[in-house]
């Protein structure tokens, strides 16, 4: 059906928007950002601050090298946190609301 394609693509141009507004991906990470995090982690056993930041500016180093469409997508896959059925959702309803 051709209708998927076409809210894909609506859903991959907000994303672009979005993106664009906020580039966040190319700020530098600071330690006061992590550190509630890493009480909450700790507190579960898990990751500590010094790893936590060291995988963070892995992943930030990661991003600068991928095109800009593809950070693009990784962002909004993982940065977002969207499932691609609630980007959709998301997408079409702010769309329909934009017609009225």
């Amino acid at each position: 059906s051709p209708f998927r394609p076409w809210l894909m693509r609506i859903l991959y141009r907000h994303a672009l928007d979005v993106m664009e507004k906020q580039r966040s991906y190319l700020l530098p990470l600071s330690l006061d950002e992590v550190v509630e995090i890493d009480g909450q982690l700790n507190s579960r056993g898990h990751i500590d601050l010094q790893e936590q930041v060291a995988q963070r500016e892995e992943v930030r180093q990661a991003l600068t090298k991928l095109s800009a469409d593809q950070r693009r997508v990784v962002v909004l896959r993982y940065g977002a946190d969207l499932t691609e059925l609630d980007a959709i959702d998301r997408t079409f309803c702010n769309s329909s609301l934009a017609f009225r």
